[in-house]
């Protein structure tokens, strides 16, 4: 069983007013992008500007499947999520794939993370 992970267009309200119409997955909202800005417009992982240290994603949608092979072809970073800014073990909550154009390795030498709690 692999997680898929979508970031969608959608903010929390919206999702709220159309209610959870996917039978399969959760919409999960309140994650904070560490190291990068996501582009709303573009719908892709971007540089964060200048002194901007975290940012807000809209909502993302998180599913199971079952034997999903994903394929490594650089069309999205492997960001990993984190309960807080502190990066162990013990903090790690999943592995989200991120849209983005630039390879993953742009990603991860920036340090790229996902964060549920910014304190």
């Amino acid at each position: 069983i692999s997680l898929v992970t979508e970031v969608t267009a959608f903010e929390k309200e919206e999702i709220d007013k159309k209610g959870n119409q996917d039978a399969e997955g959760v919409y999960i909202w309140g994650l904070f992008l560490e190291g990068a800005a996501w582009d709303k417009k573009m719908s892709k992982l971007v540089d964060a500007p200048p002194k901007k240290l975290s940012w807000q994603i809209p909502c993302m949608f998180v599913s199971a499947k079952k034997n999903v092979r994903e394929e490594r072809n650089g069309i999205g970073y492997h960001c990993p999520c984190y309960t807080i800014p502190a990066r162990t073990g013990l903090n790690y909550v999943f592995t989200a794939t991120i849209k983005s154009e630039e390879p993953e390795w742009y990603w991860t030498l920036r340090g790229v993370a996902l964060l549920c709690s910014k304190d």
